[in-house]
């Protein structure tokens, strides 16, 4: 190769303002390439940085009833399962109870799905449409159901068995705890076939602590036991409420 075509303009340049315009004029395609770049991943580190995360309560309970509860029942049950959360090293935390009414048996649509396991698997499909429900199942270890859709539930290996660890406990059969044996409801309105199932921690993507947090919860609710005062509960109620509206007004 010739020393004509070794020569390089930024090198054959002799003043930094020629050196300058040289390696614009030699690199300014893959320098605008390179800015361009730079530019779209900052904004992109600068929006997941900047845009505020939904807040999450610290824990859920998940009811799922075929009929709605009334907003007294409503009321009452998380009055109940809110106040079965302790205070931990001076945590006080959010609860929040999801409710899933999944459609009413059909026949059709029954026997169209398979018999009574096809329809169990269409009304769990269904139980798990929102993302909100499917955030809230890796951790919550608490459910509450009705009789009808335990009827079709079918999954006994994925809960602790209650009449093991509770042997000695009214109201516990199997998996299941009827929630209106509680000192907590028995004097609510809440219907008599509620039972409430805890999941095995196996079965959960959460930590060993929050895990612990719940299953004292859930010795609370069987024993009755209100280890928070109602205006703990509306504190962390109203901290909750505030941060949900502060995103949503983002």
């Amino acid at each position: 190769m010739s020393n004509q075509q070794k020569r390089h303009p930024v090198r054959e340049a002799k003043t930094i303002s020629d050196k300058m315009k040289a390696f614009w004029g030699y690199y300014k395609v893959p320098a605008l390439i390179a800015c361009i770049a730079i530019l779209f991943v900052g904004y992109g580190v600068y929006d997941i940085l900047s845009t505020p995360k939904q807040p999450t309560a610290d824990f859920y309970v998940i009811a799922m009833t075929r009929e709605e509860l009334t907003d007294t029942q409503k009321q009452e049950l998380e009055e109940g399962v809110k106040q079965s959360f302790s205070v931990k090293d001076g945590e006080n935390p959010t609860v929040e109870v999801i409710y899933h009414v999944y459609a009413q048996e059909d026949a059709a649509i029954k026997e169209e799905s398979g018999g009574n396991e096809g329809y169990a698997t269409t009304i769990q499909s269904a139980a798990n449409q929102t993302v909100q429900l499917e955030n809230a199942e890796k951790t919550a270890a608490i459910y509450i159901y009705d009789s009808a859709y335990l009827e079709f539930l079918n999954d006994e290996e994925s809960y602790v068995d209650l009449s093991t660890e509770y042997s000695d406990v009214s109201g516990i059969e199997g998996e299941s705890f009827s929630l209106k044996t509680s000192k907590l409801f028995q004097d609510s309105s809440l219907p008599d076939d509620l039972q409430m199932r805890v999941k095995k921690e196996s079965q959960l993507d959460t930590s060993a602590e929050s895990y612990a947090w719940q299953k004292e919860a859930v010795e609370n609710l069987i024993s009755g036991n209100e280890v928070r005062t109602q205006e703990q509960v509306e504190q962390a109620d109203a901290q909750y409420q505030q941060a949900m509206e502060e995103y949503s007004n983002s």
